[in-house]
Order: structure tokens, then sequence, then C-alpha cells
């Protein structure tokens, strides 16, 4: 299959992160940016990390195209200090190119797994940028895409595109094209619906999985009755009344949080969260389709969390075989509020020893 690509600029902002005795910048952007056509009229803004210093040296996988649009003719400087025409930092580039998905497009040769991070509804890959920092500076391959309609991803304009059926597929080609022997699978809130769906159907391949917030073992489907129900032109009318409400809820203390972390938690046009409450219809997914997971599995669970209930969490780990929870002081959007104690629990899960594994009765139903 081809893929088209366009490259987009990526994130600039000044917050710390201070790991260890390090301090670095987070939201510098490292790897590639890339904006793929995953499949016909749906464009996905992935950032793509790669270990090794010298990833961004062409493979063959990449054909640039020429194109008289080019606002630069130099290519830009990767965050190792090498030049790409592959990867943009402080400029858009507008030249198209072509990658052949025949092989696999995850060419680095680090040992560790390919970790991925999927966002849910309002969010995008800016929420996942301490666990960015902290997993390259472990060495491992990223992919972190935004989905349909957030971010830097196109935003067609018919509800049918952001069911939950279609955003799945999104995640699965996605997975195809990047995936490696051993693969990390992370999601938090409804990102989390689309790792246990990538779990069950590349279950060969999933060798962990963090689910962040992510409720409990039951079918989605439409709110009957809700605000976003409303018309779309209503939505936009009320959209930072939604806003503000959604960020007094999410956040265990609102006011000791970043106003670029409370602006990017919620983010996506009235009409995109419209047809994203809307199209939470996933019937399959049901307990009996999380009991039949066999792939370890850590829940992270906020304690002043306002959208999920522990009671929910607790439900996941009395279903799936292997599988265990840890708490941590913070609201829905853990990885923001504490992102020190979220990427040592993820850490220390990956490099698990399988005998330290946790396994639960099967369960019958």
């Amino acid at each position: 299959m081809q893929t088209m690509l366009q490259d987009e600029s990526g994130y600039k902002h000044g917050h710390l992160w201070r790991r260890k005795n390090q301090v670095n910048p987070v939201g510098s952007v490292h790897g590639d940016i890339l904006n793929i056509e995953i499949r016909e009229g749906r464009k996905i803004m992935v950032q793509h990390v790669t270990p090794e210093p010298d990833h961004c040296v062409s493979n063959g996988l990449f054909q640039p195209i020429k194109s008289t649009k080019s606002k630069s003719n130099i290519p830009p400087k990767c965050s190792y200090g090498c030049s790409s025409e592959n990867i943009v930092i402080d400029q858009i580039v507008t030249d198209s190119q072509t990658v052949n998905h025949a092989g696999n497009a995850s060419s680095a040769s680090s040992t560790n797994p390919v970790i991925f991070f999927i966002h849910g509804v309002g969010g995008s890959a800016k929420l996942w940028k301490h666990q960015v920092e902290y997993f390259y500076q472990e060495n491992y391959e990223i992919v972190v895409p935004d989905l349909l309609g957030h971010g830097l991803s196109s935003a067609p304009k018919h509800k049918k595109a952001y069911t939950f059926s279609e955003l799945s597929e999104d995640m699965l080609v996605l997975f195809d094209a990047f995936a490696k022997e051993e693969n990390i699978l992370i999601g938090h809130s409804y990102g989390s619906s689309f790792c246990v769906k990538l779990a069950h159907e590349r279950s060969n391949q999933v060798s962990k999985v963090i689910l962040i917030s992510g409720g409990g073992p039951q079918s989605l489907k439409p709110q009957p009755c809700q605000i976003f129900c409303l018309p779309a032109f209503i939505l936009s009318c009320i959209k930072p009344m939604i806003v503000n409400g959604f960020i007094k809820r999410a956040f265990k203390d609102p006011s000791q949080q970043a106003k670029l972390d409370k602006n990017n938690s919620f983010n996506a046009s009235a009409s995109v969260l419209h047809a994203m409450m809307n199209g939470q219809d996933w019937a399959e997914g049901d307990r009996n389709y999380h009991a039949a997971l066999n792939t370890p599995i850590l829940l992270i669970y906020g304690t002043q969390d306002q959208f999920i209930g522990i009671d929910e969490e607790h439900e996941m780990i009395e279903t799936i075989c292997d599988c265990r929870m840890k708490t941590v002081e913070a609201g829905h959007m853990v990885m923001l509020e504490a992102p020190y104690e979220v990427n040592e629990l993820i850490d220390d899960f990956i490099n698990q020893h399988p005998s330290e594994r946790v396994v639960q009765r099967v369960p019958t139903f």
C-alpha cells in the first residue's frame, strides 16, 4: 500500500520535564512529524520517534517527490543535528512524499519494543509529551498519532468518519505500518478502547498494554440524553462552557496545572466532539471480549478521577486474567498531572519479568 506523507511543524512550548538529574525541554520534537493519509480521505498526524542517531538517514522507503511549492530547499535539522528531508521542527514543508509500506515502516535497530500512545476524545499527541520525552531518553521507538479530527489530523465533515469502527480501523492500519515483533500499547480514556481492540486483533504482536483512566469492560454506546446530543452549531456556542467544565472535573487541581496542558486536554472542534461522543458505539467490546485478552495489562487510575469510578477498574481486574492496577494521586489526566509517577509505573511494567506477572482465575460468565 502507498501512503501519502506531508511533513508538519512540531510542538514548541517551554515547560520543563525533570528526570533524575536531567532537565529537558518538554515538547522538543524528537523524530519525524508525519501527516499520513492512512486511508482515503483520512489524514492522520503521527509523531514517529526512532532511537538510533542515524534514524533520519533515508532507508530507501521514502521517495521524495519534487515540488515547486517548497518554502525551503534546505533540509531542516533533526534533533540529533543531522539533515533529513523527512523531518520538520520549526517550519512547514509543503513537499509531498510517498512511503511504500510493503515492508514495515519501522526501521530502527533497537531491540526495545515499539510504544504506541493513543489519546482520548478532545485530546491530541501533545498530551503524551512527558512520556515521549522519558521513553525517548530510554531509547524506545515511539508512535504517537492524533486521532482523526484532533490535533494536526484532518477533520472530515461527515459524522460517520468518527464512529468507533472507523477510528479503530485507522489505528489497526497505523499499527500494521509501524509495528515490530514486540509492541506496547498505551491508551488514555477513550484511547484505551482502541488499545483493547488492537490487543485483541493483533494478540500475537502486542506484548503489554497500559490503560490510563480507561474505565470498565463494558460495551460502548452513545448516551441517549446528554449535552453532546445537541446540534453541533449549538455546541459551538456553548463550547467554552463545556471546555471549562471539563477542565474543572478532569484535573485534581486545575489551578496547579499549566495553562497549555488545560487547553490541550479538550481541544477539538464542536462538530468533531459531537460526532465523537455520538460515535462511541462498540457492542462487541463487552465483558466476554475483554475476558478473552491474554496480554498482560496495567491499569493506571487517578484516585480523584471524576469521570471513571474505581469500581470500573476493579471490574477490569476481575475480568481479565493478567491484569493489575496502580493508583496515582491525580484526576482524569493522570499522565499530565503526575508524569514522574506515571512514567516510572509504565517503565517498571514494561521491564517486569514474566515470572512477576499477576495471574487471576479465569472468569466464567
